[in-house]
């Protein structure tokens, strides 16, 4: 419970910072005579888990990454057929939770197809294989905690989490580290 307490109280601070940096630099255009512009903020090429990310409508955060590692033949006895969800001793399961927040007057959309991982230089991105959240519409001031689920192979190479905003060309990245890789295949589960 402290730790969520913490990731809340981190949240808070970080979406009062965005907030007042947002603030001060209308506040700043209207001083120098100027109208409310849309305000660009700085943002960084890659960020890291824990991270508060500005966006064009508030900011995103991601909380924190839990890995899981699938399991073989052996350690189901035999039982790998027909297990929704089942994940191969070669792959990965990535739990992010991640909160996502409203700072504009306006509705803003959101959809867990925002979000994709990167593994090593691949072509393709990894996309959600489940959400607690699919999509919907964040009302003024509102956030929404969610946590979505990727499979990735375990091959040993570093891995990316993209956050895609709309209003952005290039999508955020943030830094999951490496996986390790996998263990040779079980061959004790032959039919024949």
């Amino acid at each position: 419970m402290a730790v969520r307490a913490n990731r809340v109280l981190i949240l808070v601070v970080a979406v009062a910072a965005v907030t007042a940096l947002v603030g001060g630099a209308v506040a700043a255009g209207l001083i120098s005579g100027g109208s409310p512009k849309k305000v660009e903020i700085p943002v960084r090429q890659s960020y890291a888990v824990g991270s508060v990310i500005p966006t064009s409508f508030g900011a995103v955060s991601i909380d924190g990454v839990e890995r899981q590692a699938g399991l073989g033949a052996r350690a189901l006895a035999g039982a790998t057929h027909g297990i929704g969800g089942y994940v191969r001793p070669s792959e990965l399961q990535l739990e992010v939770s991640t909160t996502i927040k409203n700072l504009t007057d306006g509705v803003q959309p959101y959809a867990a197809d925002q979000f994709d991982v990167m593994v090593g230089s691949a072509k393709q991105p990894v996309r959600v294989r489940s959400a607690t959240v699919t999509s919907g519409t964040l009302q003024p001031g509102a956030a929404i905690e969610a946590t979505l689920v990727f499979v990735v192979p375990r091959n040993g190479r570093r891995l990316t989490l993209r956050y895609h905003d709309a209003a952005r060309a290039a999508p955020f990245l943030i830094d999951l580290g490496k996986v390790d890789r996998g263990p040779k295949p079980d061959l004790g589960h032959l039919h024949g």
